[in-house]
């Protein structure tokens, strides 16, 4: 999982391996220290719309199984959500054009 954070978006990159944890319903976590250690949580819950919940050192994403789930199945490149004037998009990882990368890491783009 690849977060990038601007003042009004938050885009969330995820990967096939990754795809394949949320499927199952694992949670995915991306841990950073800065001055102290902060966690990025994205999981899958039981709620019509996405959640955003933020506890001291922990920002926990909360999405919509089944809108997910039905996301994953499709060629679609990403879902996006609107909270407070913040866009959160959800996003397949693709490989880069203009450089090669590992493509066991990404999803294969759509023909």
């Amino acid at each position: 999982m690849k977060i990038r954070f601007s003042s009004q978006h938050i885009r969330i990159r995820i990967s096939p391996k990754d795809a394949e944890m949320l499927s199952i319903g694992e949670p995915l976590i991306l841990k950073y220290h800065f001055a102290s250690e902060m966690e990025f949580r994205l999981e899958m819950v039981n709620e019509i719309d996405c959640t955003l919940v933020q506890q001291e050192h922990q920002i926990v994403f909360g999405l919509n199984d089944a809108q997910v789930l039905q996301w994953l199945d499709t060629q679609e490149e990403k879902l996006t959500w609107t909270m407070n004037d913040q866009v959160i998009s959800l996003e397949k990882d693709y490989p880069c054009e203009h450089r090669p990368g590992d493509m066991q890491q990404t999803f294969e783009r759509p023909r």
